[in-house]
């Protein structure tokens, strides 16, 4: 392998040993246990302290409290805005939104409100029921005389895919009796008014003397809002699954009721390809520790990357316990265990433990190995390129390469501020038909209040954006990795077959040069011995056309034409008939002079 290929090999495989070794498994979808915990503390968790906002027929409310308003004189811009709603999915019959309003308050009236709507299904589903929502585009406020509040539009109940819920007997909100689209205005004295606040808090740019929120109270009620019941069928969780190859090694389920003994109990499954793997059966009496109502099951379960979870429950069993709505879309099984989707979308109160798989860390260390006895021979390249490709397949891919944000332990950072890239709109343009809205969650990290200016107040939330396309884009990433991983090994292997194939080349063109070499030296050396007496400098020169200037050298002397014979001592006398021998004397050479060839017509030889 040429030194290029076999650099560019260490890096690739050096990489991915120490991705593999830092490896993060987690899970994506699974409820948090902060949530589970909160859900499974009583079986009536709606309480009497949250009710609904919708009615059966569409109403107009208007956040009348008296310090909860937005001073005039100030600019500010609404960007955001979290809510205590619950979520269910869209049918034919089902799918309206509400919307977040913005009234000029001037005079006995509430007028000329500007709104957006509210745009949330359950792939927006967060992990631990909290929720804030991104404007399409900001609600931008200008500075002038008036005050204004906020207001929400709510449809009516049984056609509102989201639905706003307010705390009662706190606060101050007003249901707008005879608002019209044709007069935009409501008198202040045709406002019914209610002892109850709407779980709802603007984020915006400037506070403008809006008052910060509590943090506590507006999580514990928010989680309040959607109940908990009791399943007795099966259902699969596409959006509830694992990104990792890794071992379950606690799973967490919250059971509100005691179990009966005589039934039969839930049973939990993974859903691989089409093959569906027991896991689980959720005896309370068989769990490891409990607290309250929360259940640990330890386990040793393999799993891999893509695996989904699916629960069944039959009819006569021990049910399986669900928060109501703001989950993930339910699917149920076909004879094929194929998917179909529900209308429920409903959240199994399970958490779980996954830790990696220890295969994955010894296939590294072998890996590690291989490459390091395979550098020194060609013939090892084989069997590295073989390990290689068998870790590839493995992990599948790595987390380290997920965009798609895991729900139990990761989220998606949002910024406080949408880039506007279309006109925003102003209090005077009346309800604006926003564009398609761009729908977020509340983040896992600390927010700052932009609402109030004490820095002290800050919004600790811990929730993930669910998009419809993550699991679309995290199949597209592990294709493009692994085509690309496929290709850099194509191009080593062509490099390698191409620099064999040329270093053999090469070989053979040096043997063949040599071998060319010393013939030419052979045939020089015969031709030499060939060559015409009167033409070759040793013998003496009497070529026709050639007037040369010959080596002195005495050891070869000169012959002449008419006597024949050489006067070089070493070789006595020459003559036709043999040799005859004289004296010997020591032999004398010296070095060879350059011969040069001038034409001349007449031939002159040097004669002693």
């Amino acid at each position: 392998m040429s030194p290029s290929s076999l650099s560019l090999l260490s890096l690739l495989l050096l990489l991915l040993n120490g991705t593999v070794q830092s490896n993060d498994c987690s899970t994506e979808g699974f409820m948090e246990l902060s949530l589970l915990e909160d859900k499974t503390g009583s079986t009536n968790n709606n309480g009497p302290s949250t009710a609904g906002l919708a009615e059966s027929v569409e109403t107009r409310w208007i956040i009348t409290e008296e310090d909860k308003k937005f001073i005039g004189g100030c600019d500010f811009e609404l960007t955001e805005v979290l809510v205590g709603v619950d979520i269910r999915t869209e049918t034919d019959n089902r799918n309206q939104y509400p919307r977040i309003e913005i009234w000029r308050e001037r005079g006995n009236f509430y007028r000329d409100p500007v709104s957006v709507e509210l745009r949330l299904s359950p792939q927006n589903f967060t992990a631990n029921g909290l929720y804030r929502y991104t404007l399409p585009f900001p609600l931008k406020i200008e500075a002038g005389y008036d005050d204004y509040r906020l207001g929400v539009y709510q449809p009516p109940d049984d056609r509102s895919v989201v639905r706003f819920y307010k705390v009662t007997g706190t606060g101050q909100i007003g249901r707008a009796e005879d608002y019209t689209n044709n007069d935009r205005k409501v008198r202040k004295k045709e406002i019914t008014l209610q002892n109850s606040s709407i779980l709802i808090h603007p984020i915006t740019s400037n506070n403008c003397n809006y008052p910060p929120i509590n943090e506590s109270s507006f999580n514990t009620n928010s989680l309040s809002v959607t109940n908990v019941i009791p399943v007795n069928d099966t259902r699969a969780f596409p959006d509830i699954q694992f990104t990792c190859n890794g071992i379950i090694t606690n799973w967490i389920i919250g059971i509100t009721q005691n179990q009966t003994k005589s039934k039969h109990y839930p049973n939990i499954y993974l859903k691989h390809s089409s093959e569906l793997i027991h896991v689980l059966t959720v005896d309370a009496s068989a769990a490891t520790s409990s607290n309250g109502n929360v259940h640990n099951f330890t386990s040793d379960i393999e799993v891999q990357y893509g695996d989904i979870l699916v629960i069944n429950v039959t009819t006569n069993s021990n049910p399986m316990y669900y928060q109501q709505y703001n989950g993930p879309l339910n699917y149920q099984l076909d004879s094929s265990n194929g998917l179909i989707p529900l209308e429920h979308n409903d959240y199994p109160l399970m958490s779980v433990v996954v830790e990696p798989s220890p295969s994955i860390l010894e296939m590294s260390s072998t890996l590690t190995s291989t490459y390091t006895q395979s550098l020194t021979t060609n013939s090892h390249i084989q069997a590295l390129m073989t390990s290689f490709l068998t870790l590839l397949t493995s992990i599948s891919i790595n987390n380290t390469l997920h965009i798609t944000n895991t729900h139990s332990q990761s989220s998606n950072t949002l910024p406080s501020t949408l880039p506007v890239t279309s006109p925003t709109p102003s209090i005077s343009d009346g309800t604006v038909s926003p564009p398609p809205p761009i729908v977020s969650t509340i983040s896992s990290t600390s927010i700052t209040d932009s609402s109030t200016s004490n820095p002290s107040v800050t919004l600790s939330t811990e929730g993930t954006l669910q998009s419809t396309g993550s699991n679309t884009l995290s199949a597209v990433l592990s294709t493009v990795f692994i085509l690309l991983v496929v290709t850099i090994l194509v191009i080593l292997i062509v490099g390698a077959l191409v620099y064999r194939r040329r270093l053999y080349k090469t070989s053979n063109e040096n043997e063949t040069f040599s071998s060319d070499e010393k013939k030419a030296d052979i045939h020089q050396q015969s031709d030499a011995l060939r060559m015409n007496e009167g033409q070759n400098p040793a013998y003496g020169v009497t070529g026709e056309n050639c007037n040369t200037y010959v080596s002195a050298n005495p050891a070869y002397s000169i012959i002449t034409e008419k006597s024949g014979i050489s006067a070089n001592p070493a070789y006595g006398i020459h003559n036709r008939e043999g040799i005859e021998s004289i004296d010997e004397q020591e032999l004398v050479y010296d070095e060879p002079r350059t011969m040069m060839c001038i034409k001349s017509e007449d031939v002159h030889g040097n004669k002693e």
